[in-house]
Order: structure tokens, then sequence, then C-alpha cells
């Protein structure tokens, strides 16, 4: 089962902490440095024991995964996801005045809207977060601004652990369909960088394992090439264009 390093992205990758201390941003923990303005990914999948030829790395059967454009402070302010290649949602999302998470507006292709959802966060006593809450709109509340509505249970949660360096060590996904979780998505880290994607069932079991390993860093020093093998040996090819503010 494929379990691309980009879904975790396309669906968890809004974090955010307290004033109190630096905030964590959203390419903090996409393990990114510097002023990034806009990233890119466009991955493709090899068979078993597989290896990237020099056609696909001209382009063929590649295919775009998601576009990110980023605010001055580090934090994602659209998101453009795609399904083989065709812009399938696209996501806007708004912040308060300390750069937390308040609310993400789903759009269709058409720049449509089609849903709304609020953002709650919980931090430990070192004002580092450790857990954010999505409440979705309900019905077609999100229509009409003045009356909006949201669910009680959250439709998505994520949870953070830390190291004893304060540094993120891992990063716990959790979606509910109808008040039922989905397997657990977990990212772990290794010095503020990716290291290995799980999926896990809900008695702890590991369905699949991926890891992630880095082929090639530009000139900021930031991941560009990474390659993803699970436990199967299948390997995902992952290529990323990174635009900075000048």
């Amino acid at each position: 089962m494929r379990i691309p390093l980009l879904l975790l992205l396309i669906c968890s990758i809004l974090l955010n902490c307290s004033t109190q201390k630096r905030i964590l941003t959203d390419l903090d923990k996409i393990g990114l440095k510097g002023q990034v303005k806009y990233l890119k990914f466009e991955s493709h999948l090899t068979e078993k024991d597989g290896e990237l030829t020099s056609n696909q790395n001209e382009g063929k059967g590649i295919i775009i995964d998601n576009e990110f454009f980023f605010n001055e402070n580090g934090m994602i302010s659209e998101q453009r996801q795609y399904s083989k290649s065709e812009l399938s949602q696209i996501f806007v999302f708004e912040y308060d005045n300390h750069n937390l998470l308040i609310l993400k507006n789903y759009f269709n292709p058409s720049h449509v809207l089609v849903m709304k959802s609020k953002f709650e966060n919980t931090f430990n006593s070192k004002g580092k977060i450790i857990k954010q809450f999505e409440f979705r709109a309900t019905n077609n509340s999100f229509m009409d601004s003045t009356k909006i509505t949201y669910q009680k249970m959250p439709h998505k949660t994520m949870e953070f652990s830390y190291n004893q360096n304060g540094e993120l060590e891992k990063m716990t996904y959790i979606q509910s369909i109808f008040g039922s979780n989905l397997p657990k998505s977990i990212m772990e880290y290794r010095n503020g960088l990716m290291d290995k994607q799980l999926l896990v069932d809900s008695n702890g079991s590991i369905i699949s394992s991926s890891n992630i390993i880095c082929l090639g860093f530009d000139k900021i020093g930031n991941c560009i090439k990474l390659k993803t093998k699970d436990n199967s040996s299948a390997e995902e090819y992952t290529n990323a264009e990174i635009k900075y503010y000048k």
C-alpha cells in the first residue's frame, strides 16, 4: 500500500505554537530553512527493486502532488492539491495576530467555497503545541458567515511530542469519519528532518512503514530530492521546487 510522503503534508501541515516561545512554523514541520515563498512536490512510484531512469527524471510519469504558498512568517497561506496533476482542491488558511491557525477554507478547482473549518490548540507547560483539533462546519452553515456553526467532534486531530531539547520527534495524524478513527499516520523526525512514516491501526500494530531519504540539497541546504522506501521495497521519488522571498 502506498503511503506518499506528501499525503501527510496535505492533511496535516498546519501546525502552530504558543507566543511565549519561538513559533513552530509549517516550514519547521517540513524541515525547510530560510524565507521560503513557494514549494511544489512532484513524485512518481517505481516497481519493487526498480530504479529511477533518465526518462523519469526528464518528466515521464511525473505527477504533481501539491503546491504550497507561504507567508513571510513561515506559515502556509494557500495549498493546492492535485490528483494526477489535475487541480482537485484549494485550501486557504487564516491566522490570528499571534500566527496561530484559526480557519481553513476549502475551495473546488473553480474557486467556489465548499467547506470551512476552525482550529483549537492545546499547549504544554513550556508553551509548545501538543494537540491541534480541526472542527468542520455543520451542513451548509459555512455559506453564511454570520450563522456558521461547527461540529462538536473534531474531524482531524494532530498530536506532537518532543525530545529533551524541545525538538519535534513525532507527529501523529488522526482522522475521524462518522465518529470512527481511521488508522493513524505517524511521522518521526531525526535532527529536525522527516525520517520515517508509519501507518498504525487501532491496536497499535504497524500496517506499513516507510523510510525517507534525502538524495540532494539546494544551496540553502534544503532537501530537493527525496526517496521514500516502504517495507515492500517499493520506492517513491519526490522532487521539490523551492522559491524564496528576496
